[in-house]
């Protein structure tokens, strides 16, 4: 069983991700079309 802490924590690490993710995947597009 997970305790709040832990599920407070998947959320957040979640809530993160997806953005950072996004980030790297703009920063890869905009690299391949400067080269």
């Amino acid at each position: 069983m997970f305790s709040d802490k832990e599920t407070r924590l998947m959320e957040a690490a979640l809530v993160m991700a997806v953005p950072l993710s996004a980030l790297i995947a703009v920063l890869l597009v905009s690299l391949t079309l400067n080269w």
